[in-house]
This record gives C-alpha cells, sequence and structure tokens, in this order.
C-alpha cells in the first residue's frame, strides 16, 4: 500500500513536471497570433479590474474591435480567459513571459486533475489502472496540444477542459453520498463553459462516465444529467444575452467561409475529408500549422477517395459505439466521447469559417491518447509494454517541444507556417506581411532585399489563388516601394485596390504618406500622386502635395494653383493650404489674391510669420508700402 503510495506521488510529480520540460521555452515567448484579439489590443483586458464587468456582459471581440460586429458564425462569448488576461494585467502590465507561465502551471494541473478523474474510473475497471499513467502521458506531450498551451489566448481551452475534470470529480462524490456535491459540480461547469463553449459537449459525457465505468443504469445518472443542464441553460441565457443584437452575416470572403464556392456535395465530401486528416494528425502530428485555410485544404468530391474511405472508417466507429453501448464497453465509450467532444469543430453541423485546425483536437485527444494505452497495456507482452510505450511518447515530445519554437512570436509563427501552408490565402498574406514588417527595419540593404524579394512571392501567389483578397494588393504595393522606390508595381498594386473597393481608406493613407515623404524624387512623387487623382478625389493631402511639388519643383504656378485650391476646397480651415495658395497667388502676380489668403490665415493664427511676411511682400508689390513696412515689422517681431 505504502509502495503504491509513493508509486502514485512520482506519476502526479511526472505529470507536473513534463509541462515545464516540454513548454519551459515559451516563457520567454512574446504574444502570438490571436493574442491580440483577446489580450495586447483589447480595451476591456487593459482596464485591468475595470474590464471585467465587460468581458462577463459582452461579446468576447467587442473589447478588440470597439464595438459588436457580426464577423464570426455564432459570436464569442468567452469571458473566463479574458478575466484571467484582466486580473494579469492588473497586476503586472503585460508580462508575456508571466501569462506563458500561467499556461504551463495551468496544463500541469489539468494533467493532475485528469489523472484523478481516471483513477476513479479504475475502482470499477481495475485493469485500466495501468492504462491511466500512459493515457495522460499521451496527452500530455502530443504535439496537437502545442496551439493550446504555446498560444496565450488557448488558455481558454485548458480552462474548460479542467473544469469538466472537475465537475467530473464532484459527479464522483455525488454518487458516493455527498449531494451538496451535485451544486458543486454545476457551478463548476457553468465555469467551463464560461471558458469555452466546446464545454457544452460534455454534456451527455459525464454522465456516461458512471454508465459504461460505474455499472450505473441510465436513470440512476439522470440527477448528474439535471444538475449539468441547469447551469449550461443559466449559460445559454447569459450568452444570448451579452450577444443580443448579433447577427450572423452571410459571408463574401473565403477567409470567413472557406465552402464560400463550393456545392453542396463539395462541403460535405470536404468536411468528411478533414475528419481523416484529424485522425491522421492524431497518429502521425507532423507537419503541422496553425492554419488550414483555404487553399491548404483541397476541396474534394463526396465521391471522391478520400471522402469515401472516411467516411467508412467513422461508420465502423459508428458501429462499434453502438453494438458496445448495452456491453458498456470501453471502446464504445471512447468513440462516444470523441465524436461527442469533436461535434462542435467538425463543420457537420454549422460552418465554424475554417476548414479544420489542431486546436480542435485538444479534447477529442484525450479519447485517442486512452484508447493507445489501452491496446499497448492489453496487447503488448509485459516485459516490452513500457519499451513500446515510451517510443511514440520520446517522439512526440520531441515534436512538440520542436513545434513550440515556431510560436516565439508573430514572425517565427508566420514564416514558418507558411512553408507548411504553402498554398493557403492567409499564410502567404501573412508571411508577405511579416517579412515586409521586418524589412522596413533592417539597415543591412542585401538582406532587406532578400526579405522583400520573398514577401512580394509570397503576396503575389496569394493573389495567383485569390484575385479578390485586397490586403494583399496592399502589402504588395508597399513591398515594391520599400525594394524598388516608387515604380508601377506599386502603382497597379494601389490601383487594382481602388478598382476593386473604391475610396479604400487603407490605400488612400499610403498614398498620401507616400506624397508626403521628402526621401523620394519630387518628380517621382508627382507622377505617382498623378495616377491616383481620379481614384482620390476627396483627398485634401494629395492635391495639396501635387500642389506643392508643382509650384516648388516644377515651376508650374498655374497647376500648383489648380491643385492647391482643390486642397483648401477640401479642407477650408487648413492654414497650411492657405499660405501656400497665398504665395503661389503672389508669384504668379495676383497680390491682392494673396492678400485675401494671408489675412485668412492671421485671423485665426494673428503671429504667423509666413502669412504676415507674405502681406508685407504682397503690400509692398503692390505699392502700398505702409501697410507692408506694418506688416512687416509684426514678421520681424515674430
Amino acid at each position: 500500500m505504502i509502495a503504491e503510495h509513493k508509486a502514485d506521488l512520482i506519476r502526479k510529480g511526472v505529470l507536473l513536471i513534463i509541462p515545464f520540460l516540454l513548454y519551459g521555452a515559451t516563457l520567454s515567448f512574446d504574444y502570438a497570433l490571436d493574442d491580440a484579439l483577446y489580450i495586447t489590443d483589447n480595451s476591456f483586458t487593459k482596464e485591468g479590474l475595470g474590464g471585467i464587468w465587460d468581458h462577463l456582459t459582452k461579446e468576447s471581440l467587442v473589447g478588440f474591435y470597439g464595438e459588436q460586429k457580426s464577423l464570426l458564425t455564432g459570436g464569442r462569448y468567452r469571458p473566463l480567459a479574458p478575466i484571467t488576461y484582466s486580473l494579469e494585467y492588473a497586476v503586472y502590465g503585460f508580462n508575456p513571459a508571466l501569462s506563458h507561465l500561467w499556461n504551463v502551471l495551468l496544463y500541469g494541473l489539468l494533467l493532475l486533475l485528469m489523472y484523478k478523474v481516471l483513477r476513479q474510473l479504475c475502482e470499477a475497471k481495475h485493469w485500466l489502472l495501468n492504462t491511466t499513467f500512459l493515457a495522460l502521458l499521451f496527452f500530455a506531450v502530443h504535439p496537437l496540444h502545442v496551439e493550446v498551451v504555446a498560444n496565450i489566448k488557448g488558455r481558454d481551452q485548458i480552462l474548460g477542459l479542467m473544469a469538466v475534470a472537475g465537475a467530473t470529480l464532484m459527479s464522483f462524490r455525488f454518487f458516493k453520498g455527498d449531494k451538496l456535491s451535485l451544486v458543486w459540480m454545476g457551478l463548476i461547469f457553468f465555469l467551463g463553459l464560461l471558458a469555452k463553449e466546446s464545454a457544452i459537449t460534455f454534456l451527455p459525457i459525464i454522465p456516461l462516465v458512471h454508465y459504461f465505468f460505474k455499472e450505473r443504469q441510465l436513470r440512476e445518472v439522470l440527477p448528474v444529467f439535471v444538475a449539468l443542464l441547469v447551469p449550461a441553460i443559466l449559460w445559454f441565457a447569459l450568452r444570448s444575452w451579452a450577444l443580443q443584437g448579433f447577427e450572423s452575416v452571410e459571408s463574401t470572403t473565403l477567409l470567413n467561409d472557406p465552402y464560400l464556392n463550393s456545392t453542396a456535395t463539395e462541403k460535405l465530401g470536404t468536411t468528411i475529408y478533414t475528419w481523416l486528416l484529424y485522425l491522421k494528425l492524431l497518429i502521425v502530428p507532423y507537419p503541422l500549422t496553425y492554419d488550414y485555410y483555404p487553399f491548404h485544404i483541397a476541396i474534394r468530391e463526396l465521391l471522391s477517395i478520400e471522402a469515401i474511405l472516411s467516411l467508412l472508417v467513422h461508420l465502423a466507429l459508428v458501429v462499434v459505439a453502438f453494438r458496445g453501448f448495452k456491453k458498456r464497453s470501453v471502446y464504445a465509450f471512447l468513440v462516444i466521447f470523441y465524436a461527442a467532444t469533436f461535434s462542435i469543430s467538425s463543420n457537420l453541423f454549422f460552418n465554424i469559417g475554417v476548414f479544420m485546425n489542431e486546436r480542435f483536437m485538444f479534447e477529442p485527444s484525450l479519447a485517442f491518447c486512452v484508447l493507445a494505452a489501452l491496446l499497448i497495456t492489453q496487447r503488448v507482452p509485459v516485459k516490452a509494454r513500457w519499451a513500446v510505450a515510451l517510443l511514440p511518447v520520446a517522439v512526440f515530445a520531441v515534436l512538440t517541444v520542436n513545434r513550440s519554437f515556431a510560436w516565439k512570436d508573430n514572425y517565427t509563427l508566420f514564416t514558418t507556417d507558411v512553408k507548411t501552408s504553402d498554398n493557403s490565402i492567409k499564410s502567404l498574406m501573412a508571411g508577405g506581411g511579416m517579412l515586409l514588417e521586418r524589412a522596413i527595419t533592417l539597415t543591412d540593404s542585401q538582406e532587406k532585399a532578400d526579405l522583400l524579394n520573398q514577401s512580394i512571392g509570397y503576396l503575389e501567389k496569394g493573389i495567383g489563388l485569390l484575385p479578390t483578397e485586397l490586403n494583399n494588393y496592399r502589402l504588395l504595393g508597399q513591398s515594391y516601394l520599400e525594394r524598388d522606390g516608387i515604380n508601377n508595381n506599386t502603382v497597379n498594386a494601389y490601383r487594382e485596390v481602388f478598382r476593386q473597393n473604391p475610396g479604400d481608406s487603407y490605400t488612400i493613407r499610403n498614398v498620401e504618406i507616400i506624397m508626403a515623404n521628402q526621401g523620394y524624387r519630387p518628380q517621382d512623387r508627382l507622377n505617382f500622386g498623378l495616377y491616383f487623382v481620379d481614384d482620390m478625389p476627396g483627398s485634401h493631402i494629395l492635391n495639396f502635395q501635387i500642389g506643392t511639388i508643382y509650384g516648388q519643383h516644377m515651376g508650374d504656378i498655374s497647376s500648383s494653383l489648380r491643385f492647391l485650391k482643390r486642397a483648401i476646397d477640401l479642407a477650408p480651415d487648413n492654414l497650411d493650404y492657405l499660405k501656400n495658395y497665398g504665395t503661389a497667388l503672389a508669384i504668379s502676380g495676383d497680390y491682392a489674391g494673396s492678400i485675401a489668403y494671408f489675412e485668412r490665415v492671421i485671423q485665426v493664427s494673428p503671429n504667423d510669420k509666413q502669412a504676415l511676411s507674405g502681406l508685407a511682400l504682397s503690400y509692398q508689390n503692390l505699392g502700398r508700402a505702409e501697410e507692408a513696412q506694418y506688416y512687416r515689422e509684426l514678421a520681424n517681431q515674430q
């Protein structure tokens, strides 16, 4: 008994230490991917304690967008993890090292909770005892979990599964006579739902645990189901209230709906095909990527070989579940567990906005890990058991550590995964954008050119895959600009944006910045700006810059006056525009006109030296020496 107690403590210690061995390096990592949505760029999180109520009462992305936007199917209501981010911010501000530390620690605590749950199951099925620890070893080291642990945002899934494990433990206590445990079970389950909506899939699973492993009748587990159903209803009501006004809008882009251009049979065929890919990744988790957007996954017809094979495999699993239900087969339970926890992410019942994602296997993978452990402990001779078991554990551990380094920061993640998801619109755009961002900071011309060449290659490939994704054109135009200066490639990229989206504010701003950049030759800026006069009729900045270049560098006062007047018509209170127009009028010989504009300036800014000097000069040229002297003296006093 003492030996078993010591062995139990060793197992727990190993499970707690493994996450730190695998993910210890993440403590030096930065924020990445969706961390901006929920942490660094979320106004509620940055309010600290003051943002907790907003997290609880609003859709989860309102803090990022500043308003509720109907972008994602069903909306997002996951306040628990964001509340922890707010608490962290209130204590020590933004500190990715400590946030990563919390993720690793919580992952270790999750393993301990799941160990306690599985040990409870061993009371009725003693042959499972040897399986428990091995199953959790597989779970702890599985590479599919890297995104959940190494990405701070993945905390929602860790907290959700921790709550489910805690609720399951409370259900065990209920059947041991502690009636109050039902209340605690409901409260803990409610927290799991607040962490992530996927916890709802455990509504039938927790009662079935007692049916399959504790030999209880379905009517006996009904109180557990009801005790879970009540908080689920309350959660749904709270969620509906927080998301009031949310409307799911029909997506017009493949980045939000990968099946946008697919037929019904293509959608079903591709969905079923991805189920087979998930099974493959559970067994052979390589290569891994954060991005399964179009066209990383190729569309499959329902009658394609891959879809049919996947369908046959999953129908076989259904048969296992049905045939083993009455017999209380562990294998039947594992199939039911896998199917239930995967259902919400399967794309079968509703479109989740992406073909697939590795983090969707976090909960379902537990069934796979238990199955793998069962097969080893039941089919492999005792002497060879641990040798056989530790080989995949070691391989998975190496893959996990290696994969975790991809999550160091956005630059590392995007430039790493674009090589795997090399046919994905999203990865090509993100990789190209990150390379551009890094290149801008470099002083080494060759290294900068190399990065820009890669950026241009990715962005052009992305445009070839989806010519309607405007951000590729925006980034491509800037990449060409950084590499070659003002050129036709940049012009063509920006004009394509305007062609597809007239008045595009992002591109208007870019053109205005380029026009104001004195580092480019005036003639190049002028030629560049003239391309966009018709595309940007409301830009006073563009007109001002063109007018200024005509006057100061080209000596074309007539054209200068024309464009400066357009700028003033668009921004009549801009003093710089008024002064430059007054100066151009004076140069053209219209001194009376220039006086009128300089006087408009000094009505607002009486001490403006340029306007006062301009008045002095214009009055002098009109032969009005007294007024000229008056304004000259005022100018000299400034």
